[in-house]
């Protein structure tokens, strides 16, 4: 049998020498998947793996290493705003600049004298937004919608797992569902695909394909999302008071020009842009909406 402190240095090394950042960070999670022991378990009392445990490792390796295959599916689970999420490939994995401006978006709206928000979550994907919010404001409904069928399953998979009562998923064309419902929102949000197609090599090639393209790629230079979420929107918010804001897009780090003039041009006004823990422009938001 092997031990955990031998496969530890090992591994960190064939991690470091294909490029994967935060090696040892990552096989210690692989390990701590694997035997149900923690770090310190893991670190300390040298855990012994068995010949079985050794094959399962080795594939996940090969999977990661190889296949690119990103660490969240080989988990099968990542952690978002103090929820577990269920993941798997091709639904895009839930990323840590999306839960930060989730967490303050809450912190935002609990200064707020309210509890019963109408929330939209458009191209809801695995739900982690929408079931974040939902638990911050238990008295609030929250509808996630996305188009693609898995998506949908997992997010209410999610819910299931997570006990969430007060959202609903609804699988459609976002931009029907805006056309076509008759429901009023305090607040939409949305991290729609934005990447232009051209960059999606670059990401492949580090990443691999694992992640659903359509998840990633917006036409329009990545833009097309928030042209017709821009335009369609207003026709769905409640009558704002202005003390918080009613539309959020997560964006590309170079987009938030383009879509706060994007969303000026649809009417909207006080158009912020928040930035992420790296200094990147991160949301484009607005408090306000002349509708």
């Amino acid at each position: 049998m092997a031990s955990s402190k031998s496969i530890i240095r090992d591994l960190v090394v064939r991690f470091e020498q294909v490029g994967i950042g935060n090696a040892q960070s990552e096989v210690l999670w692989l390990l701590e998947k694997l035997t149900g022991k923690n770090q310190s378990q893991l670190l300390i009392s040298d855990v012994q793996l068995t010949d079985d445990q050794h094959k399962t490792l080795e594939q996940w390796v090969h999977d990661r290493i190889v296949l690119k295959k990103p660490l969240q599916y080989i988990l099968g689970v990542v952690p978002f705003c103090g929820m577990d999420l269920v993941v798997r490939a091709p639904i895009l994995i839930p990323r840590p600049e999306t839960e930060e401006w989730c967490l303050w978006l809450i912190e935002q709206f609990s200064k707020v004298n309210q509890v019963n928000f109408a929330i939209l979550d458009l191209c809801s994907g695995s739900g982690c937004i929408a079931l974040a919010l939902a638990q911050a404001f238990p008295k609030s409904q929250v509808i996630g919608v996305d188009v693609d069928e898995e998506a949908i399953a997992l997010a209410r998979e999610n819910q299931a797992g997570l006990e969430v009562k007060n959202v609903e998923f609804v699988q459609a064309d976002a931009g029907e569902f805006l056309q076509k419902t008759d429901l009023k929102f305090d607040l939409v949000v949305s991290n729609p695909p934005y990447l232009a197609a051209r960059e999606l090599g670059v990401m492949y090639e580090k990443f691999g394909d694992w992640e659903a393209k359509r998840a990633l790629v917006a036409e329009n230079e990545g833009l097309k999302f928030y042209q017709e979420f821009s335009q369609l929107v207003p026709c769905v918010l409640t009558p704002s008071s202005g003390a918080f804001p009613c539309l959020v897009f997560e964006i590309g780090h170079l987009q938030a020009e383009k879509v706060a003039e994007i969303m000026k041009n649809q009417g909207f006004a006080e158009i912020c842009v928040k930035q992420d823990l790296y200094g990147k422009d991160r949301i484009v938001f607005a408090y306000l909406c002349k509708l």
